[in-house]
């Protein structure tokens, strides 16, 4: 028994009768995707970068103006009426923060700590030792 002749399977569009404007429908789909990419890719270059460009780009005609009271910085006080009274002279103090002073502080105590382990491993080596095994073995 002989099998039956197959027909001649040629992909859609490639017709040797088909003229060279005979689209098939994913032919359009395709154009009509590609058309809709291209009206909506400029639109961000147009309507985000090029007025974040303008302004990064342009100067700045002046600068900004300060209210009276930020002009007074800390050479006086600003009085209800409008005039500037001078402050009385303080005494001058540490500018190191609180939480600057408490960190040295806490350091220094450290750094004595160790120079207080440092000096009694040196004294004693083979207790300290006997310690280091005790707490390994007691971790394990």
């Amino acid at each position: 028994m002989q099998f039956a002749e197959r027909p001649e399977l040629a992909t859609p569009g490639t017709d040797a009768s088909a003229g060279l404007l005979d689209f098939t429908r994913d032919d359009l789909m395709n154009g009509a995707e590609m058309a809709v990419t291209l009206l909506i890719a400029p639109a961000p270059v147009f309507f985000v970068m090029r007025p974040l460009l303008r302004k990064v780009l342009t100067p700045e005609s002046r600068a900004p103006a300060l209210p009276t009271a930020a002009e007074v910085s800390h050479h006086g006080v600003l009085a209800a009426n409008g005039e500037v009274l001078a402050e009385a002279a303080a005494e001058p103090r540490d500018k190191t923060p609180a939480w600057v002073a408490n960190a040295r502080s806490m350091g220094e105590t450290q750094l004595q700590t160790l120079k207080t382990v440092g000096t009694l491993v040196e004294e004693n080596p083979k207790q300290a030792a006997l310690i280091v095994r005790d707490w390994l073995g007691n971790a394990a």
